[in-house]
């Protein structure tokens, strides 16, 4: 099975990121999920202790001192209640109380949240008025609110057990180890819950570290990951960086979370991210830059600027569609087939800037690439393009209308550029990098010079450079960059 040819090299790019999607899904259902629920029972926790503490202030249910008391430390409308939630829930996300692993439950993660919530909503009182009974007020509620969040929690993992003996949500994982490390594996108190950790196959590693090019358990990897939907990859035992990374990238490719225990090893363009599992320290493989907070940023900006500028560009857009319909035959916009995220396809739109039959013609040009045999194809003078066609490219305003590209979510304002799918079907696996983020409308490579760049393991190397230390201050030098990139005309053919 490990050497059928569907899970050969070449077929990379189909088998994992036809899977990605899946399993990314998967793992954020599984986050949205965890996270409604905390903060369900939190909100209702502290619903019900308000209820509490309320009654035993104003009705005296736990007799006259008690009510004297608390009127007095926490007199009514002292602490508002809906402004307190909302911060012991934000006290709690800063903590990594709503992180997965272990520390959802961690007493101190829960108190600590539980007492920066109080605080924040309290601060200002405490310092204008220093009363001791104002302080000790705080104190009851941080120490009342901690005491009943850390049961409640630990009490919620209890019955989650009970609802769920057979873990229908556990990570459906795949251990990867030397064939004399299997059984450790299986049996590290780390995956030892069933309702976190289910092992749906294993690849031995152990003929593979001084093997060179392409590796034996990568197919065999990608074999049980399309066939038992896995969403999860362990690595475990004695694994080379080399064959760690290589693992680890395939894994990332098809959308796996990347879990191994702690060990010193240093992979390109991964960050180790630690976690716990019943008190045993796991690494999770992370990549730099890639978080969800940051990746929501990151499309929010998309839709914040691209929705205005398709509007504030309209009568550009009517301008250049009417003179490309009177310079040339044809229709104003094309359309071309584009390879994004995951492998998926798309329609990525362009103002036509050659004559109606260019694709047809591509085949004999292909002796004048630049790029060589490789994936990329451009040529210099291309006499396909209509003469308004060369200003479009040369201005760059032949890609505007990829902002509805950027409206729609196929692509992102920065990121690499979307290949087409005769270019991905050339890739070796050190080229799939590209496919791995949203592609962009610009680009690392565009405000270095576009088509001056004639190497296409250069165009990777700087894309998987900005993939692997992505940031949006990153995003917006590059796109500060692009502007002047554009109006020098710098490197358009």
């Amino acid at each position: 099975m490990a050497g059928d040819s569907k899970y050969s090299d070449i077929a990379l790019p189909e088998i994992l990121h036809a899977r990605a999607p899946h399993a990314v899904w998967r793992h954020l259902w599984r986050t949205v999920l965890r996270v409604l629920v905390l903060v369900g029972v939190d909100l209702l926790t502290l619903e019900v202790l308000r209820i509490i503490l309320s009654a035993a202030r104003d009705h005296a249910w736990f007799g006259a001192r008690i009510a004297t008391t608390l009127d007095t430390i926490v007199p009514q409308g002292a602490v508002p209640a809906v402004p307190l939630q909302a911060a012991v829930l934000l006290g709690l996300t800063i903590c990594g109380a709503y992180v997965g692993g272990a520390r959802k439950r961690h007493v101190r993660s829960v108190a600590m949240g539980a007492v920066l919530g109080v605080l924040v909503v309290t601060w200002t009182a405490l310092f204008t008025e220093p009363e001791p009974s104002r302080m000790l007020g705080v104190a009851f509620i941080c120490l009342a609110i901690a005491a009943t969040l850390v049961p409640v929690r630990a009490t919620l993992d209890i019955v989650v057990d009970r609802i769920r003996p057979r873990a229908a949500f556990a990570l459906r994982a795949i251990l990867v180890a030397p064939s004399r490390d299997l059984r450790a594996g299986r049996t590290n108190p780390a995956f030892a819950d069933p309702s976190e950790f289910r092992f749906v196959g294993e690849v031995d590693t152990t003929h593979i570290e001084s093997v060179q090019g392409p590796l034996g358990p990568t197919s065999e990897m990608m074999r049980l990951i399309d066939e038992h939907r896995a969403d999860t990859v362990v690595l475990f035992g004695h694994l080379t960086d080399p064959v760690a990374e290589r693992l680890a990238r395939v894994a990332d490719a098809a959308g796996c979370n990347v879990v191994c225990l702690p060990r010193t090893m240093s992979l390109h363009g991964f960050e180790p991210q630690l976690v716990f599992h019943h008190g045993e320290p796991l690494m999770r493989l992370v990549r730099v830059g890639e978080r969800g907070r940051q990746l929501v940023v990151k499309r929010a900006t998309d839709i914040g600027i691209s929705l205005p500028l398709l509007f504030l560009l309209a009568p550009l857009f009517l301008l250049v569609a009417i003179a490309v319909r009177i310079t040339s035959r044809g229709p104003a916009l094309f359309r071309q087939v584009r390879v994004g995220q995951g492998g998926r396809r798309f329609h990525m739109w362009k103002f036509r800037s050659m004559i109606a039959d260019a694709e047809e013609q591509q085949d004999e040009l292909r002796a004048r690439n630049v790029y060589g045999e490789e994936p990329l194809f451009k040529i210099a003078r291309d006499p396909r393009i209509t003469r308004f066609g060369r200003f479009l490219r040369r201005t760059s305003l032949d890609e505007l209308p990829q902002f509805w590209n950027v409206l729609r979510g196929d692509m992102s304002l920065v990121g690499p550029r979307p290949p087409l799918p005769d270019e991905v079907a050339r890739y070796t696996e050190r080229h799939l990098v590209r496919l791995d983020v949203r592609p962009g409308l610009t680009g690392p490579w565009q405000v270095s010079g576009r088509n001056r760049i004639v190497h296409f393991e250069d165009v990777v190397q700087m894309e998987a450079e900005y993939i692997a230390e992505w940031s949006f201050a990153r995003d917006a030098v590059i796109l500060a960059r692009t502007v002047p990139a554009v109006l020098r005309m710098d490197g358009a053919l």
